[in-house]
């Protein structure tokens, strides 16, 4: 419960800034899904690098999908 809450809510966040700009770049979802999974881990373990890696490829994969899934056409339905 806890490790949904401080992932959906920072992606939630990042998702909507996302369509709110027009981002539709992929560099921008998988650094965000880094940026969350590394701070996931650290707010959970404390600042110990051990499985730092495995957080960020995790963090790096989920913003890889949720990019192929919608955030390439980020903001195109405000265009009507």
């Amino acid at each position: 419960m806890v490790t949904c809450l401080l992932t959906g809510l920072p992606a939630g966040l990042l998702i909507w800034f996302g369509e709110w700009l027009r981002i539709r770049s992929v560099l921008f979802y998988t650094a965000a899904g880094v940026a969350i999974g590394l701070l996931v881990r650290a707010l959970i373990f404390g600042i110990v690098p051990p499985f730092s890696v495995a957080f960020a490829v995790a963090g790096c994969l989920a913003g890889l999908v949720y990019w192929s899934a919608a955030g390439r056409h980020a903001g195109r339905d405000a265009q009507w």
